[in-house]
C-alpha cells in the first residue's frame, strides 16, 4: 500500500508495477480472447453483469433490512447468544467461586472432594522503574 511518507524511488517503483502488471494484464486479455469463441465472451459479459446486479441487490436488501430493524426500535434488543452459565466442570463436579474471582488478575483452583473451587489470589502491584 502506498502512503505518503513513502520515499520517492519507492513511490515511482510502486507506481510503474502498478502499471506494469495492468499492461500484462489486458496483453493477455486481447491474446486469450483471440482464441475463445464469440459465445463465450458473450456468456462471461452476461455472467458478470448478472453478478453485478445480484450482489448489488443483496446489498441493498440487507441495508434495507437492516434500516427496517433500527427504525422499529428492536436493534440490539434481541441476541441470540445466551451467556453460559458454568454450574458444573466437564467431570461434572460442582464449581464454586469465590465472592470476587471475576475481578481478580489471578485465581487459584484447587479442588476439594467432589468439588472444584475457584478463589481469588491477591497480588501485589509491580512498580516498574
Amino acid at each position: 500500500m502506498l502512503k505518503d511518507q513513502d520515499p520517492p524511488r519507492r513511490r515511482i517503483l510502486y507506481i510503474a508495477s502498478a502499471i506494469a502488471g495492468w499492461v500484462i494484464f489486458v496483453i493477455e486479455w486481447f491474446r486469450i480472447s483471440r482464441q475463445t469463441a464469440h459465445a463465450d465472451e458473450i456468456i462471461l459479459a452476461v455472467v458478470l453483469v448478472l453478478s453485478l446486479l445480484l450482489i448489488h441487490a443483496g446489498t441493498y436488501a440487507w441495508i434495507g433490512h437492516n434500516k427496517r430493524i433500527a427504525a422499529s426500535g428492536k436493534r440490539g434488543s434481541i441476541s441470540r447468544y445466551a451467556s453460559p452459565e458454568f454450574f458444573h466442570d466437564s467431570l461434572g463436579r460442582p464449581l464454586i467461586m469465590g465472592s470476587k474471582v471475576h475481578e481478580s488478575k489471578e485465581i487459584l483452583v484447587s479442588i476439594d472432594g467432589d468439588t472444584k473451587v475457584y478463589e481469588p489470589v491477591e497480588v501485589p502491584e509491580v512498580v516498574l522503574r
